[in-house]
């Protein structure tokens, strides 16, 4: 035992109580900044007042520490089925959102929705925080897609993808036909091709980094796509033949040939399920791939369009196991059909049956 004859208290003197200051914390008696007759410290920093500090901290509620929490117990659970992805999830994300507000309010929007899915009775309350965070993450994190460097490449990347299951989770909007909207591109879309962009700006960090196995993963995803054994899908192929016998303006075409072709790799990844599960990346891949003009002709709801949309929705009705993908696949369906004329109606038979849906 270390003993100094600085802070043994005499044999008949009782033990001294702490000492509190104003603020009622226990002072450090044993410190030599408070011997006797040094009244003050020389060195001794001058600590911030308090209003300074609060106004430079973000407003940050005891509700959002609850979405923290609930993000990292159990929404980060869902967004991966690999157990070193969920890992990474739940550990590697949050670290790196301590110093990306953006990345740590896209958290909590996500966890928001989570737990307005799961308690209806909340459902408003959640909901708006939800929305309140997102809206406030994206203020900053749009504008830095035209300003990536090495410091914000890799949150946000990971933005996006908080992004992309954000904006299937919240709640549906009419005529939302999930990657357009009734005026433009869905926000959600814009980002994920902008993600091309990040993963093309910094590859030593994709394939090094924290997060590389997020983007490992997604590299082995892609390969599967490209399986040449398995059979293209007939009806594809059918259709892709009635819209080349249908369509007059070559550019739409073009745009329906190359939208096909990439659906048609995706249903090579759905019919090989057993052997390697059918994951939320074999969805995002199409629309990340898929012709500019298509997503112009989609938004414009053209027929041929429409029944294209028709097969990707299958993929949807794989995915239904996700809180935040479920009904999507019916919902959609009922879009296209009642967008469609009786001719196109029959060219997604094979669809509306693989879904389930009744007309």
């Amino acid at each position: 035992m270390v003993t100094s004859a600085a802070v043994t208290p005499a044999a008949s003197a009782p033990s001294p109580s702490p000492s509190f200051n104003s603020a009622g914390t226990p002072m450090n008696t044993f410190s030599p900044m408070s011997t006797t007759g040094s009244s003050s410290s020389t060195h001794q920093m001058p600590l911030p007042s308090i209003s300074m500090l609060d106004s430079q901290a973000p407003s940050f509620t005891l509700l959002d520490m609850e979405l923290l929490h609930h993000y990292a117990t159990s929404t980060s659970a869902t967004l991966a089925s690999n157990p070193s992805l969920a890992t990474l999830w739940r550990v590697n994300v949050p670290q790196l959102s301590y110093s990306h507000e953006f990345l740590m309010r896209g958290l909590m929007a996500l966890s928001a929705l989570h737990i307005a899915y799961y308690r209806p009775e909340k459902r408003d309350l959640y909901v708006s925080r939800a929305t309140f965070h997102h809206q406030k993450a994206l203020a900053v994190a749009i504008p830095m897609m035209s300003d990536v460097n090495d410091e914000n490449c890799t949150p946000l990347y990971v933005f996006t993808s908080l992004t992309l299951v954000y904006s299937i989770a919240r709640p549906r909007k009419p005529l939302d036909l999930l990657i357009v909207g009734e005026n433009d591109v869905s926000d959600w879309v814009s980002l994920l091709r902008g993600a091309r962009a990040l993963s093309d700006h910094a590859p030593d960090l994709a394939h090094h980094g924290s997060l590389s196995p997020m983007f490992r993963a997604g590299g082995r995803r892609d390969r599967l796509r490209n399986d040449q054994i398995t059979p293209p899908n007939e009806d594809l192929i059918n259709l892709a033949k009635f819209l080349s016998q249908s369509t007059t303006d070559p550019h739409d075409l073009e745009a329906y040939t190359q939208s096909i072709d990439e659906l048609q790799k995706s249903f090579v990844v759905l019919v090989n399920r057993d052997l390697h599960n059918f994951e939320p990346t074999d969805m995002f891949i199409w629309p990340y791939r898929v012709h500019d003009h298509y997503l112009v002709l989609l938004r414009q709801r053209t027929a041929g369009a429409l029944t294209i949309y028709a097969y990707f929705v299958v993929l949807l009705k794989y995915l239904d196991s996700h809180w935040w993908m479920k009904g999507w696949s019916e919902y959609l369906i009922a879009q296209i059909w009642g967008l469609l004329d009786d001719e196109h109606r029959l060219w997604i038979r094979g669809p509306i049956e693989e879904i389930g849906w009744v007309p």
